[in-house]
């Protein structure tokens, strides 16, 4: 079919994620005026909900499997968007519905909920390479469920049974 834009507005709006029952979409946006926010849309009347207090630059949000909670990853800063409001990096979880955040952990980056919604599976930097890890809700009881001197993104399938990876770009 033709592709329809959700939104209307004018910020940059990036890495979408459905929810649970497929009823909105959550999203990070960017303007260099207000910087990140985490935003979601309903698609039943595209009524837009921002969902952060803070500011910050935010990436990867993603629904835990009862639709209640987000998690993602708010970044320390980079070239392109500058570091003013990155403290406090780490992984956070708020409310679906918006609200205060919540950190997990300052460890990692690329979060996404277990299928079971009762951890939190992550990215990080291990040694000369790159690990794939989890922690509980709390941030507590860390587990390294493998490690890669040359994969950096991981993506696990929905069921949590099979990992998908790059590897030197393939």
């Amino acid at each position: 079919g033709k592709p329809e834009r959700l939104t209307t507005g004018s910020d940059f709006e990036f890495e979408p994620s459905f929810s649970p029952n497929g009823q909105e979409i959550v999203y990070v946006t960017w303007n260099d005026d207000e910087t990140g926010t985490i935003s979601k849309i309903s698609l039943k009347d595209k009524k837009i909900t921002k969902l952060n207090r803070n500011k910050g630059i935010f990436r990867g949000p993603g629904y835990s499997p009862d639709g209640r909670s987000i998690v993602y990853w708010k970044e320390d800063g980079n070239d392109h968007q500058g570091s003013a409001y990155s403290m406090d990096p780490g992984i956070y979880t708020i409310p679906a519905s918006g609200g205060s955040q919540t950190l997990v952990t300052k460890e990692g980056h690329s979060p996404s909920f277990t299928p079971d919604g009762k951890r939190i599976w992550f990215h990080s930097g291990e040694g000369d390479g790159y690990a794939f890890k989890s922690c509980d809700l709390a941030g507590n009881e860390k587990q390294t469920h493998f490690t890669s001197s040359y994969s950096g993104v991981f993506s696990p399938s929905p069921d949590g049974k099979f990992v998908a990876f790059i590897e030197l770009y393939k």
